[in-house]
């Protein structure tokens, strides 16, 4: 083996002694460079380079890699943790880890852009692999896991500003676009994690929640779909959409499709339950509720006039029974306790 070259401060008393290496000074012209290289090897691994803080009776000595601040008119120096490319094999991987702790808490981890006074902040950049022949690589945001309480909590908050900053999650656009997918988490033994959509309180105007399919430039549009969850031992989860509630009126709700295209025809509406196999099918409710200190809400059923042909037509049919009577149909005026009862 070569010889070793060893640099040891001395022990002391009060305080040891330190170690300082430093680069030379220059008055016109660069600082010099310092230069930490392990040793190379023709036949096997180079030399491995390891800086660590001393050991200590209570904490472990810090830590501080830094650039110093720059001069005026100037910027303060890069910093750069960077493997080297590979000709044969795999790059080397790249870790920022805090210990496990045993009777306290684990160390954080902190990244930061300082604040700056001139053009847009500073970014922080996050972006895995590509690869020229497999799948690109992942990037995996995951909470603490916890065997006592609630597991950590995973935050994606904009910047506050004279309007709050954007958060946008897209999927990539390819030969076929890259999908998004929002998921609560499985419950083993209790309630599934929930999903929750809610958008943000305003001082004059509330923001809106928008969800659209894609549209298709040379075939027909996205489908949106909306169902209640599956159940396996009991009655399939219910899906419920209601207008948001008021100081005065309660907001309006509209379910239509949009007009037809040139030559074409409007979207059909269907108001269906599913059949059963073994019991009663749902049933179908249009009402209007009642009104205290004012009239009871209308409905009404219109088909829309057309220029060809026969007009629209309107059909009210009972369910048919293969085991019994026919079903009724019933057309009630409205009771009144203090004039005449209403017209049919």
């Amino acid at each position: 083996a070569g010889g070793a070259l060893t640099l040891t401060a001395g022990q002391g008393a009060t305080s040891a002694g330190t170690v300082d290496i430093t680069a030379g000074a220059n008055q016109g012209g660069t600082g010099g460079v310092l230069t930490l290289v392990g040793g190379a090897s023709t036949t096997a691994a180079g030399g491995a380079v390891s800086i660590s803080s001393g050991t200590g009776a209570t904490d472990s000595g810090s830590m501080t890699i830094k650039t110093p601040d720059g001069g005026s008119g100037g910027s303060s120096g890069a910093m750069v943790f960077s493997t080297g490319t590979s000709p044969s094999g795999s790059t080397g991987s790249v870790s920022f880890q805090s210990s496990a702790a045993t009777g306290g808490a684990g160390g954080e981890i902190n990244l930061f852009v300082g604040a700056g006074d001139t053009g847009t902040g500073g970014r922080v950049f996050a972006r895995a692999g590509s690869s020229s022949n497999g799948a690109g690589g992942l990037i995996k945001l995951d909470g603490g896991a916890s065997t006592t309480a609630a597991g950590g909590a995973v935050t994606l908050t904009s910047g506050a500003g004279t309007s709050g900053g954007l958060v946008s999650l897209v999927g990539a656009a390819s030969a076929a676009g890259g999908g998004v997918t929002l998921t609560g988490g499985e419950g083993t033994s209790a309630a599934g994690g929930a999903l929750t959509l809610t958008a943000g309180q305003g001082a004059t105007s509330a923001g809106t929640v928008d969800i659209t399919a894609g549209a298709n430039q040379g075939g027909t549009g996205g489908v949106l779909t909306l169902v209640g969850g599956a159940s396996t031992t009991a009655a399939g989860g219910a899906v419920s959409i209601s207008s948001g509630t008021g100081a005065t009126d309660s907001g309006s709700m509209t379910i239509k499709t949009p007009d037809g295209g040139s030559g074409g025809s409007s979207g059909a509406m269907v108001f269906s339950t599913g059949t059963s196999p073994s019991g009663s099918t749902g049933s179908v409710s249009f009402q209007s509720s009642a009104a205290t200190g004012g009239a009871g809400g209308e409905i009404n059923l219109f088909v829309g006039a057309g220029d060809t042909g026969t007009g629209g037509r309107v059909f009210a049919r009972a369910g048919s029974s293969s085991n019994g009577a026919g079903g009724l149909i019933k057309l009630d005026g409205g009771a009144s306790t203090t004039a005449a009862g209403g017209a049919v």
